[in-house]
């Protein structure tokens, strides 16, 4: 059982989002992986759970200071033996110093201006993208990835990435109202 802050719950999405990852991953050996946005750490612990790929090392990069102590004792106690850091931050502030091979993310959903808003802004955090859109997310994933990754992302409609990056769709799975989305590394013609 994961920890969680009084105003976050995890959902089933985040355990499917690991599980599709662990299921798809196409990649031997993980010199540095990565759980972006990553709240108490549900998605990256149970995909290192899951998955029998050998990691060198992990991240995990959250912004909201609420999550840390949550975020830490979830690692804690799930015993990995891989060299594991965590980052209190935006993920796109002052840019990351790592190109990651294996990138998680399951991002905030909804752009600031859509949906009813929580009163808990920290809960809004979770939901809405605020001062960011699913191109910056595509920007900084392009920045910060190898030239052979694996990205497994969730949201809440198909995308469609543009020709100018180095990575693809090449699998989506649709659960209940959300995608499951594999993008790696564009094959050479």
């Amino acid at each position: 059982m994961y920890l969680s802050p009084e105003f976050y719950k995890f959902s089933e999405l985040s355990l499917e989002l690991a599980e599709f990852a662990s299921r798809n991953i196409d990649l031997n050996y993980v010199e540095h992986g990565v759980d972006l946005f990553a709240g108490q750490g549900v998605v990256g612990l149970e995909f290192l759970q899951k998955t029998g790929v050998e990691i060198e090392k992990f991240s995990f990069i959250e912004k909201e200071i609420d999550f840390m102590p949550f975020l830490r004792k979830n690692i804690e106690s799930s015993g990995r033996k891989e060299k594991i850091d965590v980052e209190n931050r935006c993920v796109f502030n002052h840019g990351l110093n790592s190109e990651f091979d294996l990138i998680l993310l399951n991002p905030p959903f909804y752009e600031s201006h859509t949906g009813r808003h929580p009163y808990d802004s920290r809960r809004k955090n979770c939901h809405f993208m605020n001062g960011f859109s699913l191109n910056d997310i595509f920007e900084l994933l392009s920045s910060i990835s190898k030239k052979k990754v694996n990205v497994f992302m969730s949201f809440h409609q198909e995308i469609d990435l543009k020709e100018n990056y180095h990575f693809e769709v090449k699998h989506v799975e649709k659960e209940k109202n959300k995608f499951l989305f594999k993008i790696a590394s564009k094959e050479k013609a």
